[in-house]
């Protein structure tokens, strides 16, 4: 892992809530072996990342997540809209069944869709988006202009020969399609050329 690009973060690995009592880690990892559900204050306010494993596909928010979280992993079959998270979360990676809305994400730095995504994304104004060229829906960038330039590195959690580096720049008056066209500029970010 290139450690001019990515953090890297131990994650310890739960199958239930009980495994946090008293815990002090930052990060965790939720296995495919978890099947209940997260109520508010399952998760310790100090987690700063959470992966969920493959199998999880329950709604989470702002709610049940502690609210300092920056780092938030989804796996491979969660498709529960993602319009309520902490003002805090960095950074966003969702997997390959998710077809969902992702809104009321301001603060985000990073996003990355492993999906075959066709929902059009808000205005992101200070978030890189990492995604495939060949996964991207017609609705994902409409009302924006965009210029497409590939990544050769691997990434974090991500890997393949078509994925593609997306910063928006421009403003946003609503989250609605105003009419206005905004530029969609693929960065030269990360070390993707």
């Amino acid at each position: 892992m290139n450690n001019n690009t990515n953090k890297e973060f131990k994650f310890k690995v739960i199958d239930n809530f009980d495994q946090l009592r008293n815990c002090t880690c930052k990060y965790i990892k939720i296995s495919n072996k978890f099947m209940g559900t997260i109520k508010s204050g399952d998760i310790p306010e100090n987690v700063k990342g959470i992966v969920f494993g493959s199998n999880f596909n329950q709604t989470i928010s702002k709610n049940n997540l502690p609210k300092n979280l920056k780092i938030l992993i989804c796996g491979f079959k969660f498709d529960k809209d993602l319009v309520n998270l902490p003002e805090s979360l960095e950074e966003l990676i969702v997997g390959n069944e998710f077809s969902s809305l992702i809104r009321n994400v301001d603060n985000l730095k990073k996003l990355t869709i492993k999906s075959n995504y066709n929902k059009r994304l808000p205005y992101l104004h200070n978030t890189i988006i990492y995604m495939y060229d060949d996964y991207i829906g017609s609705k994902v960038f409409q009302g924006y202009t965009i210029i497409k330039k590939k990544c050769k590195d691997k990434k974090y959690f991500v890997s393949g020969n078509d994925l593609m580096v997306i910063k928006m720049n421009g403003y946003d008056f609503c989250d609605c399609w105003c009419g206005t066209n905004f530029v969609v500029m693929i960065q030269n970010l990360f070390g993707c050329l």
